[in-house]
């Protein structure tokens, strides 16, 4: 009885740890979309109020360089469900040194919390994007 209950509570750590890492994996694509692609169609922060215009989000210009139009039409997206994490709580944060220059969504800290981050520039400063999921 007592190699049972070790077996399930190992087959419960084991699994557990997987969907960290699957969730990982997820944010780190996510990341990856929102730093280094500026988005499906380029422009598609003019459309960011009809979500079946937006094929993909990005919020850069160029490769790691943050479009300051593309980051502001974020907040009238669903961003969750447009980087495909939409069952989690998500945070985007963008910091210059010890300063936040801009921040969105929320994350739980009672749970997991998966954090991603991007070296950028942000209008012309070296910045830190940050990429929280939690849930």
């Amino acid at each position: 009885m007592f190699l049972i209950v070790i077996y399930f509570l190992s087959l419960n750590t084991v699994n557990t740890y997987r969907q960290d890492e699957r969730l990982l994996v997820r944010a780190q694509d996510a990341a990856n979309t929102l730093m280094l692609t500026q988005g499906y169609p380029p422009d598609w922060d003019q459309y960011a109020s009809n979500a079946s215009a937006v094929q993909a989000l990005g919020i850069v210009s160029r490769r790691n360089v943050i479009d300051g139009a593309k980051l502001a039409a974020l907040n009238s997206t669903n961003i969750g469900y447009m980087i495909g994490l939409e069952r989690y709580n998500i945070s985007i944060t963008i910091t210059q040194g010890l300063l936040t220059v801009y921040q969105t969504g929320s994350v739980s800290n009672d749970t997991s919390l998966i954090l991603v981050e991007r070296t950028c520039l942000y209008n012309g400063s070296p910045s830190l994007f940050k990429l929280s999921v939690s849930g």
